[in-house]
């Protein structure tokens, strides 16, 4: 499990697309000023994130748009129990 702000992810740190997440600019996607305007301005009710690898955006849509219903899809199929887990832990 990694620990990102209030971001609970949880990654197969072996894994190089695991390793990814402990970094620096994962800390920054989630304080990106983006993500409060949409929210301020559309207010969406559909996020859909394709190639959700583990998560990691689709858990900053559900905490940022929480009226939002949240589609994730990923064709890799040894991630989805991350996926899972994670989403679950918001």
């Amino acid at each position: 499990m990694l620990q990102l702000n209030d971001v609970v992810l949880k990654v197969n740190i072996l894994d190089e697309g695991g390793k990814q997440y402990d970094a620096r600019k994962s800390f920054e996607e989630i304080a990106n000023p983006l993500y409060p305007l949409i929210e301020k301005f559309n207010s969406p009710r559909l996020f859909v994130d394709i190639g959700t690898n583990y998560g990691f955006i689709s858990i900053i849509a559900a905490k940022q748009f929480p009226n939002a219903k949240l589609i994730m899809v990923e064709p890799g199929r040894r991630l989805g129990e991350y996926e899972v887990e994670s989403y679950y832990q918001l």
